[in-house]
């Protein structure tokens, strides 16, 4: 009963220490992030506070030579940072890369192109991705505008039949927000992880004074 106790009271605690972590989840359109000439949107957590938005192209057979678009995101929720270079220009000769944060809009504005003459790409990949700290808590739509997939150096001629997939982020129990606070500064959560500790020590202290009973009831007798 007693190590049932300590095990239980660990699994509390275990639990309590890592659930303040940002919940993060995605919610793309499934059905069609396989399909051919898709822009669709990717994340990974980079640590506690931080996310990082990928810009995935999915099996184009047409070669490209630029990718312009607006990403559009809430800047009450996320806040920008920078960006990384993908893995899909990169199969060509320096590629050039224009962001700029219009960061009260929530707007990306960006243009990755090759040089004339450089070779042109095919495939899947990367296109590029974009650091985010968080700022707080919701649920917000990551999309494009005014976005175009070039194919043609010259004449600048987009692939008609490309399609764009936008989805939905959801951000809960940011650290940034620090669940609910109270007065004094502690959170909920803080209460009951002191709890969860004393809890440890007092069966601690009785799993010990239980092991040596024996000794300190000789002890009274002599």
């Amino acid at each position: 009963m007693k190590k049932l106790l300590l095990i239980l009271l660990l699994t509390l605690f275990f639990t309590q220490t890592t659930s303040a972590d940002p919940t993060l989840s995605l919610n793309p359109n499934f059905s069609n992030l396989d399909q051919p000439k898709t822009i669709y949107i990717d994340y990974q957590k980079v640590n506690d506070q931080q996310l990082e938005i990928k810009i995935i192209a999915n099996k184009f057979t047409e070669e490209i030579f630029a990718a312009v678009f607006d990403f559009l995101y809430d800047p009450k929720i996320l806040k920008y940072e920078k960006y990384k270079v993908g893995n899909f220009f990169e199969q060509s000769t320096d590629p050039i890369y224009l962001v700029d944060n219009k960061k009260n809009e929530g707007r990306l504005i960006t243009g990755i192109s090759l040089k004339r003459g450089d070779k042109m790409i095919t495939g899947s990949g990367t296109l590029i991705k974009f650091l985010f700290t968080l700022k707080g808590n919701g649920t917000q739509k990551l999309s494009f505008d005014k976005n175009q997939i070039i194919k043609m150096q010259i004449k600048n001629d987009p692939i008609k039949d490309s399609k764009w997939e936008n989805t939905f982020l959801t951000i809960e129990n940011s650290e940034k927000n620090n669940l609910k606070t109270n007065i004094s500064g502690f959170t909920t959560a803080t209460y009951f992880h002191l709890l969860i500790e004393l809890g440890l020590i007092c069966i601690l202290i009785w799993l010990i004074l239980d092991k040596y009973k024996k000794y300190f009831k000789v002890n009274e007798k002599k």
